[in-house]
């Protein structure tokens, strides 16, 4: 049932794009804010319990339904819950129409937009050198492309509704302490570096979703390109970035050898509408690999 609602999730999703600002629930904001303040000066693992209890509460509701009624929600209410479910999940803003949007505003030479849509998928500030412009664009749609779709399809299979509404508000969650973060550190407040336990968790969360993504990415790209550049990031001197970091840089390295053939074919175009096309394709390719494969898996009996 669960594939069924998956599958019909991701194409209703794509026919109702006007409607997802409907699924950034700003309301939540508030909650957060105020979670971040009463978790910020407490020891480590008070702030862990408070962090999860704070994802856990907008999550209750939907684990209500999904226990309490799980006798009436039978074959058509089930299916149509966990569709309703799945689309406000996904998100919350579509990864294919920011990258359409960025390399509209830079076919348009519009500045503006370009700063805007590209701070919008990176997360932070954009680079001023073309070349780290192309790449930070280019990394961050490899990266995102597991906070919006990837996780959210893998826990959906693992936990049905629940398990992608508990995800997405995870990722709301560590969505607006980074926004936080990044506003005290204008501010040179010292709180800014206070409290990474909601980086951990979500983490822990992507932590298997990204690392089957990485394969996805290696199918449906260059596989030799792929895992080339995988052994060399094993092989390489690791960062100093905590586990839920390298994640990205995990992700980014494979993304990027995966890239060698789809980027060829749009060398014709701006580098940096190059790299951002060329990611976007890769994405939606691992995402019909993914859904095969989950298919696959559902038909053997391996998966819900």
């Amino acid at each position: 049932m669960n594939l069924i609602a998956l599958i019909i999730g991701l194409f209703l999703e794509r026919l109702v794009t006007h409607l997802l600002h409907l699924r950034e629930p700003r309301w939540l904001d508030a909650y957060f804010d105020w979670g971040l303040a009463r978790s910020r000066n407490v020891g480590a693992w008070l702030q862990t319990v408070a962090v999860i209890a704070i994802i856990l509460l907008p999550v209750s509701p939907i684990l209500l339904v999904a226990v309490g009624f799980r006798d009436v929600l039978n074959e058509l209410p089930y299916l149509l819950f966990a569709i309703l479910l799945l689309i406000f999940s996904l998100g919350p803003r579509d990864l294919q129409e920011e990258v359409r949007g960025f390399c509209d505003a830079r076919s348009k030479g519009d500045e503006e937009e370009i700063g805007r849509s590209a701070k919008e998928l990176t997360e932070s500030d954009f680079p001023r050198d073309p070349g780290e412009r192309k790449l930070a664009v280019e990394e961050a749609v490899l990266y995102q492309a597991v906070n919006r779709i990837f996780a959210v399809v893998f826990w959906f299979m693992v936990l049905g509704p629940v398990g992608a509404w508990m995800f997405r508000v995870t990722d709301l969650f560590r969505r607006r302490k980074s926004y936080e973060a990044a506003r005290l550190r204008e501010k040179n407040d010292a709180a800014a570096a206070a409290g990474d336990s909601i980086y951990w968790i979500h983490g822990l969360l992507i932590w298997i979703p990204s690392r089957l993504l990485a394969i996805g990415y290696a199918i449906a790209g260059s596989f030799d390109g792929a895992f080339s550049a995988w052994r060399a990031y094993a092989k390489a001197k690791r960062s100093e970035l905590r586990f839920y970091g390298k994640t990205k840089e995990l992700l980014a390295a494979v993304g990027r050898g995966s890239l060698e053939e789809i980027r060829d074919d749009l060398l014709d175009e701006d580098p940096q509408v190059c790299s951002a096309r060329a990611a976007i394709r890769l994405v939606q390719r691992a995402l019909f690999v993914w859904v095969f494969a989950i298919a696959v898996l559902t038909l053997l009996g391996w998966a819900v």
